[in-house]
């Protein structure tokens, strides 16, 4: 995974737009009193599983991502 991907933090998981422009969730981890994106940790959103407050929170942090963001998007 890019380690060069903007992110955004929402309780302890980072949410990204991976290379082929699906948006993606990774834990965060802590060592050192240094907190860094597990990229191996990568799955893509599980939209159907969120609440609607974690809905309304991820789809506005995705649209953000997506005007900043230089890679194709693909939507399904």
């Amino acid at each position: 995974m890019n380690t060069e991907l903007m992110y955004v933090v929402i309780d302890n998981t980072a949410i990204a737009i991976d290379f082929t422009g699906t948006p993606i969730q990774c834990q965060l981890l802590q060592q050192d009193d240094i907190e860094y994106v597990d990229w191996d940790s990568a799955d893509p959103i599980d939209w159907l599983d969120l609440t609607p407050d974690q809905y309304q929170v991820y789809k506005h942090t995705v649209d953000f991502l997506h005007q900043f963001t230089q890679q194709p998007v693909y939507i399904k």
